[in-house]
């Protein structure tokens, strides 16, 4: 049986990493060709865009025209994911 501490962190690890699937879908979408701005799609895009408009604003423009915030948001949630869940 999973103890209660553990079963917390694999929720939070869980939640982490479909949050994670959500920003990839937002970044990759246009290139899929997945239209976000329909209304069906549109929580999407409502979801993410805290984190990702955030991290757009501290880091700006640094390479060029590839939007790198994303790929920021990405690697927070990963830190996050270890510091908190451990995996």
């Amino acid at each position: 049986m999973i103890e209660q501490p553990e079963l917390a962190a694999r929720i939070i690890a869980s939640g982490i990493t479909l949050y994670m699937m959500l920003v990839i879908l937002r970044w990759m979408g246009p290139a899929l060709e997945i239209e976000l701005d329909t209304p069906r799609r549109a929580w999407v895009r409502r979801l993410t865009d805290p984190p990702i408009g955030l991290a757009r604003r501290a880091i700006g423009q640094v390479m060029g025209p590839f939007d790198w915030a994303p790929v920021a948001v990405l690697f927070a949630l990963w830190i996050l994911r270890i510091l908190t869940a451990g995996f």
